[in-house]
């Protein structure tokens, strides 16, 4: 009677403790070679406070301890219990450890099959993006052939990418004509509403670039901790051109532009990129939104952006 009055006032402790996180399975908790057992102990300064002492050990499933959960509680002056599941292992099952001198001890979780870190996703979306009818008109109009849309997305569309901070140098270091981006993801914003995501990515520090042709990049960081992450909505700023791509807009961008004016048919000088409010016209509308946009990449004023440009 006094053993089941010690474990029943130990469990009222425990089920008094904070349990909504727990290690993950750790050296503290170990699978014994017969398969079937375990082997859960007290580990650094709470052995050291509690030794000699009465400990408390609970092993449940589910968010609750109560008698359906339970699946393991003992009691004894003693860092550590070896011992097996009342049921077979089919959910994972959380150990929690008190005693005389220590409040808690969150030991760890018996994982039930296999078991992956945790993925999120960032997202975002941009503003000004091409909208899937223009793509559509230009080709029912015969504007172009359907066999060409493909080389009209990749100038007018806008594109997403995900990197690790080294690839964010090598996309700033080798920025020019030529798109240099070494990308662990990529995503084509979409033309239906302008957003786009990475999926399935594990915590650590990232950053996320967008791109179009003929204009200013887009740099921002993107932590992911323990949530998903949301950038936001961003609106790129248009006419840094292909010919003086220098993460500014200036006097050589507007050159470019002046060299290019037309519209679609005249395939000899159109160029998609330069038309920014794709009319499928490079003239004065677009040079005025260049004039407007004058400026560098700092003008985002993104913490990435002046960490690298500032």
């Amino acid at each position: 009677m006094k053993r089941l009055i010690a474990l029943l006032a130990g469990l009222a402790v425990l089920m008094s403790m904070s349990l909504t996180s727990f290690a993950a399975f750790t050296d503290a908790i170990e699978l014994n070679a017969d398969g079937t057992t375990y082997t859960a102990a007290l580990t650094g300064d709470a052995a050291t406070d509690n030794a000699g002492k009465q400990t408390t050990i609970v092993a449940y499933k589910g968010d609750t301890i109560d008698v359906g959960s339970i699946q393991y509680i003992d009691q004894a002056a003693a860092d550590s219990f070896t011992f097996q599941l009342k049921d077979e292992l089919t959910e994972n099952v959380k150990v929690v450890m008190g005693g005389e001198a220590i409040d808690k001890q969150e030991v760890g979780t018996i994982f039930y099959g296999t078991q992956e870190d945790p993925t999120y996703t960032i997202s975002g979306s941009v503003n000004n993006f091409v909208e899937q009818d223009f793509y559509d008109m230009l080709v029912a109009d015969e504007l172009i052939a359907a066999e060409d849309l493909g080389a009209y997305k990749a100038e007018y569309g806008t594109t997403a990418y995900l990197v690790d901070m080294d690839g964010a140098a090598e996309f700033v270091d080798g920025y020019g004509d030529e798109l240099v981006i070494t990308a662990i993801a990529t995503c084509e914003v979409s033309a239906v509403d302008g957003t786009y995501a990475f999926e399935d990515v594990a915590a650590g520090e990232y950053a996320v670039i967008i791109y179009r042709a003929g204009s200013l990049p887009y740099m921002e960081y993107a932590t992911v901790e323990d949530a998903d992450v949301d950038m936001g909505a961003i609106d790129m700023i248009h006419g840094d051109f292909i010919g003086s791509k220098d993460f500014m807009i200036d006097s050589g961008d507007t050159t470019m532009l002046f060299g290019a004016m037309g519209d679609i048919t005249e395939t000899d000088v159109f160029v998609a990129s330069y038309d920014i409010e794709h009319d499928c016209l490079t003239d004065s509308a677009d040079l005025t939104i260049v004039f407007a946009n004058m400026g560098d990449i700092t003008a985002y004023g993104t913490d990435l952006i002046i960490d690298f440009f500032s």
